[in-house]
């Protein structure tokens, strides 16, 4: 798509939009009170094949850690797939039962979803993701969306 920003440096990791079609209407996106005319939504893709994984406006946290360093913790994603088998597992914040979520187009584990939670405090998290941010390109959308 023509007009849309991209950048070449690696802390932004943003990358053209390419040949996926992507609807943020089909995936339940409008534009919320919140944000003015001037902010855009970006889109996070798989690194490896460029796939839509989520866009801004579905993250909950930036301040969450995957296996593999920084993450976001999201409401919902695209694209991917749940793995069959929840495992427990023993994080900072306690003990989970998650599935891994792997990009549907090529198959790289890109974060979990939360099954359960043993701790009460922490079921805020069950039925969202992770999503590792080093498994992750931006792209910026040009324009607003409506």
């Amino acid at each position: 798509v023509a007009g849309g920003d991209v950048d070449d440096d690696d802390n932004d990791d943003e990358q053209s939009f390419g040949n996926t079609p992507f609807s943020m209407v089909s995936a339940g996106v409008h534009r919320s009170s919140s944000m003015r005319s001037h902010e855009r939504p970006i889109i996070y893709r798989c690194k490896s094949c460029y796939c839509d994984i989520c866009i801004s406006s579905l993250i909950i946290s930036k301040d969450f850690w995957g296996n593999k360093g920084e993450a976001y913790f999201v409401k919902n994603v695209l694209n991917v797939r749940e793995d069959a088998k929840e495992v427990m597992k023993h994080m900072r914040t306690g003990q989970y039962g998650v599935k891994a979520i792997y990009c549907v187009q090529c198959d790289t584990v890109i974060g979990w979803k939360y099954i359960t939670s043993i701790e009460p405090v922490e079921k805020y998290k069950v039925g969202k993701y992770v999503i590792e941010k080093k498994l992750l390109k931006t792209y910026k959308v040009p324009g607003g969306v409506s």
